[in-house]
């Protein structure tokens, strides 16, 4: 889930109150100015990618836990493994 409105507007609050500018926070956390601003003011959404990790960074958005079993790459049917055990079961013989 994205963030709110609300929720950006504290956030740039704290910033206001910590004496803390947008492009230091940016530096100190690796990210760029720009993406910062573009989260902060409602241009991305959060959901994916830098802007994501730019609201899990200021603490809007859990860090992602472990994916649910059967999801991801030892899920995926066309895994490194499922594709060995598929080479190895079809040997013509």
């Amino acid at each position: 889930m994205a963030p709110t409105a609300s929720e950006r507007e504290r956030v740039k609050a704290w910033f206001e109150a910590a004496g803390l500018s947008v492009t230091d926070w940016a530096n100190e956390h690796g990210f760029d100015r720009a993406q910062v601003y573009a989260f902060l003011n409602g241009r991305t959404s959060g959901r994916r990618g830098v802007a994501h990790q730019i609201a899990v960074a200021l603490r809007l958005k859990a860090p992602p836990g472990p994916l649910p079993a059967g999801i991801g790459i030892s899920g995926n049917r066309n895994s490194t493994e499922e594709l060995e055990r598929r080479a190895q079961t079809s040997h013509v013989d």
